[in-house]
């Protein structure tokens, strides 16, 4: 829990809307957490990625990859037991992840 409310401190500097952190180890043994937000900018999205791995990596925090930066309306940042993604409001639209994740229990910080 302490690596998330990291990660939370981090992206809550961004600007970011509408944060959603859905608690996915009972149902995929690959993360145990999944981050969901939205931001109003390609710009805002690349920042986020940005301070990821910059201040994550301050605060003993190791991005293992980023995927979607500089080309699209949605970055995935892996940080191994978390995943954060960042939408445009389009984006988060188009792709429904909270749909996917709506009956799992939601973590508020």
């Amino acid at each position: 829990m302490d690596k998330l409310k990291k990660i939370i401190e981090i992206i809550d500097k961004l600007n970011i809307r509408d944060l959603k952190i859905y608690q996915t180890n009972t149902v995929t043994p690959f993360f145990d957490y999944i981050i969901i937000a939205t931001v109003s900018s390609q710009r805002q999205l690349n920042a986020t990625a940005f301070h990821l791995k910059q201040d994550g990596s301050e605060k003993g925090l190791e991005v293992k990859g980023v995927e979607g930066s500089n080309s699209s309306d949605w970055v995935l940042v892996d940080m191994g037991d978390i995943l954060v993604n960042v939408f445009t409001s389009e984006s988060r639209d188009f792709y429904g992840l909270d749909n996917l994740w709506k009956n799992l229990p939601e973590i508020n910080l």
